[in-house]
């Protein structure tokens, strides 16, 4: 019997995609945006959906978050890690602690990227590391969101 070996591995903002909530205090399961409710010229992605934590108007700023976990032995084989990520309007990004993105505004219909490869974390025996990509949006008072793509290849 022959098995097959992971080649990538792709992470998409969606139902995963968690925003923190202040009045609870806990992170809850972000909003998947239904498609009338974002402007047509924002960014699209065939598989990732554009996340928020609402659908009414608003001047907020809101902390979204996302992770996963790999293995030691797979973290060691990773040839490329990119993030890929749209939002609007103001953006930070924050991976593993690093802030990777800081803009002032970022227009909704620009990607923006980011090289992962060497801030990837590995799980050992001993020690479950988690890969957290944190964002922090701010409005500027209309429907918002985020959209995401992380994708990793393999050697």
């Amino acid at each position: 019997m022959v098995f097959g070996c992971l080649s990538n591995y792709t992470l998409l903002s969606g139902s995963r995609t968690q925003y923190y909530d202040q009045q609870s205090g806990l992170y809850l399961p972000a909003l998947v945006l239904p498609q009338a409710v974002y402007w047509e010229n924002w960014m699209t992605d065939p598989e990732a959906k554009w996340v928020w934590w609402t659908t009414q108007w608003t001047l907020d700023t809101i902390k979204l978050k996302d992770s996963f976990a790999l293995t030691q032995w797979v973290a060691d084989q990773v040839n490329t890690a990119v993030l890929k990520i749209a939002a609007d309007d103001f953006l930070k990004v924050t991976f593993n602690g690093v802030v990777l993105i800081n803009t002032d505004y970022i227009p909704h219909h620009t990607f923006l990227v980011a090289n992962l490869k060497d801030k990837l974390r590995g799980s050992s025996h001993s020690e479950y590391a988690f890969n957290i990509l944190e964002m922090e949006v701010t409005s500027d008072g209309v429907w918002e969101g985020v959209l995401y793509r992380v994708e990793i290849t393999f050697n």
